[in-house]
């Protein structure tokens, strides 16, 4: 005969409970000093959402590779500072291109300069803009010639990037 459900409710409840009373001793310990965290699946999302790094700094989820990306790339501050940049296809004359592009520092009103070229590295730059450094993902649209691009990203007004915590920037078919 079958159990009303008020009482498989209360059986689980008092299950739970009891199962979670029990410990075997000894306690949970922390990850180790300096352990990676778990990764987290990427999103493309239109907010960069930020995670907390070293010493406080945020830094930015850098969206996985997009459908169709042409090239991207990313840098990232603190003690390993580096940047890294992939070229994966040639753009298509007539086609409109966005560029996607986020970046954190320590002060808000901060921005990068990411710059459009071709991987010659001979012809003059392609686009350019800058991006404000306040976490939020900002697209700008422009058609291109038919080349292979690469992006790079520099400090704005001659500065460095010892301030900036993490940056990025996509470039993408629109629509």
């Amino acid at each position: 005969m079958p159990l009303p459900r008020r009482t498989v409710t209360a059986l689980a409840t008092l299950l739970a409970a009891a199962v979670g009373g029990c410990t075997s001793g000894t306690a949970p310990t922390a990850p180790p000093a300096g352990a990676a965290p778990s990764p987290r699946p990427a999103t493309a999302a239109t907010s960069a959402a930020t995670a907390p790094a070293e010493a406080g700094r945020p830094r930015l989820s850098v969206p996985a590779t997009l459908p169709g990306e042409i090239a991207r790339v990313v840098y990232t501050g603190g003690a390993n500072a580096g940047m890294s940049g992939t070229s994966h296809r040639e753009t298509r004359a007539g086609t409109e291109y966005l560029v996607r592009a986020a970046c954190v520092a320590d002060e808000p009103s901060r921005t990068v300069h990411y710059q459009l070229a071709g991987t010659s590295g001979e012809e003059p730059p392609l686009a350019g803009g800058d991006v404000p450094c306040d976490g939020e993902e900002t697209t700008t649209s422009m058609p291109l010639p038919a080349t292979r691009v690469q992006i790079t990203l520099e400090a704005s007004g001659g500065s460095d990037l010892a301030d900036v915590s993490s940056a990025y920037a996509i470039l993408v078919p629109a629509g």
